[in-house]
């Protein structure tokens, strides 16, 4: 029994030439060696007609074993005298069909139509404005830069020299009058003393320094200790006398330390009042002393300052303008030469630049020109063009030789992988018609891929007349060994008789098949 009402799963096992296949429902799942597209089409007639363009197109060169060779591609390439070292760069991307080179040669000629407005700065690039453009340039003219770089050389040479002079110059007259300047000061200081002053203070401060001496040795005889007799005692009287607080005195802390040990802590009887006195006495002595340093140390830097007056000798200026003179005009001499010789300079370097750009734009135009070319040689109309036709005149050929078996009408396959029944498209064909021609393509399909199986469905569209040309054109390819296994299925209201001894029919009702 072939099919089961009502039931969950099911499947299908096959064996055939040592191999197994089965397939179960409802997973779909199909295991077993591939079959491959071929013996998918030979056992579905209506596959192909239900295949993209794209898809016929890959399988037929696959069937026909038409499948381009880089050695070859590249024969043809050149044979179109497209260049050779572009040739060479875009063969390794015929790996992946000629979509991915000529797609990437539109992108290298974009890019380069870029490069090229870039360049020329146009805003668009036109094949025919691209051929013989050039940039615009300036007119050339006649001056010799090299001798005129010379002699601007020599001037400049000239000019340093000058400067240097005039440096020199500049120098010696700030040197003098800065000795000027510096003897004028030294002069005004000297003249700001008044003779006799100076000695008259410092007369003065040391008579007062020993008025103030007096009053603090009298201070002290009035507090010091009447009961220590000696020279011990009285070398100490005469520490206190010089300072009061001897434990302050780095020089005589030690001398004053030892006393103190062996004799113990001096009574000085200060009173109050002698003890305010003798501190005011002590400020007032300080202050003298630091008084009469002041006076002898401008006494000193006096008698310094009449020695460097003695001895500052102040040059005699020189004449520094008519240098400068000189050097106004050299300079303008050397502004005009170097003025020419940039204009020049700038003349040729437009010339220059100019020159490069017209080649540059140049050599885009005919990358342009060579990518576009590789381009639409890869492109469908190109080389594939080529492939394809040999191909399809090997398949239509194949397709031919059925009709010529059968009497139905020729199928051919079109470049756009179209397909046509006597001339007419398949969406303007009856069922019967479209039937016929799916038969005959999966036929040929079969033989030319050597499945020699054909599994065909529905045979029931067809007419009495129609089946019997499927029948003896069955019975022709068994004949000739060109099929060795065909399936054919129709609904019927009685199974078929008096069928030739190379087919067999079988009649299936209720799932269970009988002969």
């Amino acid at each position: 029994k072939l099919v089961s009402d009502g039931a969950k799963a099911g499947g299908a096992l096959i064996e055939m030439d040592g191999e197994h296949y089965s397939f179960n429902m409802p997973s779909g799942d199909f295991i077993g060696k591939d079959l491959g597209e071929s013996a998918a089409i030979s056992l579905y007639g209506q596959r192909f007609a239900s295949m993209s363009p794209d898809e016929k197109r890959q399988f037929l060169f696959s069937l026909t074993k038409c499948k381009p060779t880089s050695e070859d591609v590249k024969a043809r390439m050149l044979s179109r005298n497209l260049n050779g070292e572009k040739v060479e760069m875009v063969l390794p991307l015929l790996r992946t069909g000629f979509p991915a080179v000529s797609e990437f040669a539109d992108d290298k000629a974009r890019d380069a139509k870029r490069d090229w407005k870039g360049v020329t700065g146009a805003s668009a690039y036109g094949p025919k404005i691209a051929e013989g453009w050039k940039a615009d340039k300036p007119i050339d003219v006649d001056f010799d830069i090299d001798t005129a770089t010379e002699e601007l050389q020599s001037l400049k040479e000239q000019e340093n020299e000058l400067r240097g002079t005039i440096g020199a110059v500049e120098q010696h007259n700030a040197t003098a009058y800065e000795q000027q300047q510096k003897k004028k000061k030294l002069q005004e200081k000297i003249d700001s003393y008044i003779p006799g002053d100076v000695e008259k203070r410092l007369k003065e401060a040391e008579e007062y320094k020993c008025a103030i001496e007096s009053r603090i040795n009298i201070i002290l005889n009035d507090a010091e200790d009447k009961g220590r007799v000696g020279v011990v005692h009285d070398l100490m009287k005469y520490v206190l006398k010089l300072t009061p607080n001897p434990e302050e005195v780095k020089e005589v802390q030690v001398l004053w330390k030892a006393y103190i040990a062996e004799y113990g802590e001096p009574n000085r009887n200060f009173t109050a009042q002698q003890t305010d006195d003798l501190k005011d006495q002590e400020k007032r002595l300080a202050e003298v002393i630091k008084k009469i340093w002041e006076i002898n140390k401008t006494i000193i830097d006096l008698g310094k300052e009449k020695n460097d007056l003695a001895r500052i000798e102040v040059p005699e200026l020189k004449d520094v303008d008519s240098y400068k003179n000189e050097l106004l005009g050299l300079r303008a001499k050397i502004i005009n030469l170097d003025d020419k010789v940039s204009e020049v300079k700038s003349i040729k370097k437009q010339i220059q630049d100019a020159n490069a750009k017209t080649e540059s734009a140049k050599k885009h135009h005919e990358d342009i020109k060579e990518w576009v070319a590789i381009a639409e040689a890869t492109s469908p109309d190109g080389i594939p063009m080529e492939y394809l036709s040999e191909m399809l005149g090997t398949v239509n050929e194949q397709l031919s030789g059925a009709c010529e078996i059968v009497p139905w009408s020729r199928v051919v396959i079109s470049p756009d992988m179209s397909i046509t029944y006597g001339g007419r498209p398949t969406h303007l064909l009856s069922e019967s018609e479209k039937w016929r021609c799916d038969a005959i393509i999966a036929q040929t399909i079969s033989n030319m891929s050597g499945t020699r199986i054909l599994m065909l469905d529905r045979v029931d569209v067809l007419d009495m007349e129609s089946r019997l040309e499927l029948l003896e054109w069955l019975d022709i390819l068994a004949d000739a060994c060109s099929i060795d296994t065909a399936l054919l299925f129709g609904t019927f209201k009685q199974l078929p008789s008096g069928m030739p001894e190379s087919i067999t029919a079988y009649w299936v009702e209720s799932g269970v098949i009988t002969s």
